[in-house]
């Protein structure tokens, strides 16, 4: 790549990562992203909530809008 003399620092785009908790909460987290129906999402919490540790709570992230079911 010529940068005509100038310095070329490519990747420096914040992609806003929470890399920590989704490390401390990653196997307690339900993703409804794309999912089609309320049976089938209310399917998923049913089983997240058996794999969750007490005390913990289930945490339903991202994808999901009101318009989704």
């Amino acid at each position: 790549m010529d940068g005509n003399n100038r310095t070329v620092i490519p990747g420096l785009n914040d992609s806003h990562m929470h890399p920590i908790r989704g490390g401390l909460n990653y196997n307690m987290e339900l993703r409804w992203d794309g999912v089609p129906s309320l049976s089938e999402a209310l399917a998923m919490l049913k089983d997240q909530a058996r794999r969750t540790p007490p005390p913990q709570w289930v945490r339903v992230v991202g994808g999901w809008s009101e318009f989704q079911f």
